[in-house]
């Protein structure tokens, strides 16, 4: 059986914008956007925002507030 799913809000809360070190060496930041995903746990919900931010989830992992929005909906789900 399948871990239910939740709908979280990922927040990047740690300063206003992400510092990190691109493949070349240089250092570069950009602003991480509150994004929602679909995740099982926290630790999933915190690896696909930084999916979708495009960065490392170990970097942001700590900086991260999380927050469960609602169950997520099933495939063929009618109670929308």
């Amino acid at each position: 059986m399948a871990a239910k799913k939740w709908i979280y809000e990922v927040k990047y809360t740690d300063g206003e914008e992400y510092a990190y070190t691109a493949p070349d060496g240089k250092l570069k930041s950009k602003k991480l956007p509150t994004v929602r995903v679909e995740a099982e746990n926290r630790l999933n919900a915190v690896v696909a925002a930084a999916q979708k931010w495009g960065v490392g989830w170990t970097g942001v992992a700590r900086g991260v507030e999380c927050e469960i929005i609602g169950p997520a909906k099933k495939k063929g789900d009618k109670n929308e």
